[in-house]
């Protein structure tokens, strides 16, 4: 039961972030840095993941923080129990993008979220294109 509630209470989350997406896709990046930009847009998904993740009765325990390099970095998840996107979002501290698979890219709201946060998708299926994003927002 705690499954369907859980889907049920994401799904109405997720509507009731469209108006903060829509408002984030209207923001001239001029205007802000890059880290000032991140920390804005990425402020709606970091508490939807967290949300998300409290209300299906999970905990979060974060370990290994000291380890993360300032330099860039690459995060690689095996979706094993594909609650791992939810936990990135929530729990990581410094805004990040994904590189996800372009099917991903037909699901309305979030292709318009992923594409504010400056995500790419790649077509798996273009042997050529594995390393070249599709498309770059």
């Amino acid at each position: 039961m705690r499954t369907i509630w859980s889907l049920f209470y994401g799904v109405l989350y997720v509507l009731y972030t469209v108006p903060f997406m829509k408002r984030y896709q209207k923001l001239d990046r001029d205007n802000y840095t890059r880290a000032e930009y991140n920390q804005l847009v990425h402020r709606v998904p970091k508490q939807f993941a967290r949300k998300f993740f409290k209300q299906s009765g999970s905990t979060m325990v974060v370990c290994g923080e000291e380890n993360i390099p300032e330099a860039p970095y690459l995060i690689v998840g095996n979706h094993q129990a594909n609650y791992d996107i939810f936990a990135y979002l929530g729990y990581f501290k410094e805004p990040f993008g994904f590189i996800s698979k372009v099917e991903v890219s037909k699901i309305p709201i979030v292709k318009p979220w992923m594409e504010v946060m400056d995500c790419l998708f790649l077509d798996r299926k273009i042997a050529g294109n594995r390393l070249k994003p599709l498309k770059k927002v």
